[in-house]
């Protein structure tokens, strides 16, 4: 199972908590300050050095219809200077007890 570790939030820079996810490539943040969200590792990296894109993609996040976050990856051809992103269905909590 994949350990849940404290980050800096890619978006907005605030401490949020981030899990591993889809093999390694992506990874999940739960940001106080901003939203649920999902990101590639090379959509994080690229973020890293765009600030405006970082605020740019915090605004979209937050406003994330009920019950979906945003994603957030590398488009293809991966040469492409902007970002692919999509809205995906919150995962539903597990109930203990269950399975």
């Amino acid at each position: 199972m994949a350990e849940i570790q404290v980050r800096d939030c890619p978006l907005c820079g605030n401490p949020a908590s981030c899990l591993s996810i889809g093999r390694g490539h992506l990874k999940r943040f739960v940001c106080a300050a901003c939203t649920d969200f999902v990101i590639s590792k090379g959509a994080e990296k690229r973020l890293a050095d765009d600030r405006s894109g970082s605020i740019q993609m915090a605004d979209i996040a937050r406003r994330a219809p009920q019950g979906f976050m945003l994603e957030i990856t590398l488009p293809v051809p991966r040469s492409t200077p902007w970002l692919r992103t999509r809205w995906i269905s919150k995962p539903q909590p597990s109930k203990e007890g269950e399975g």
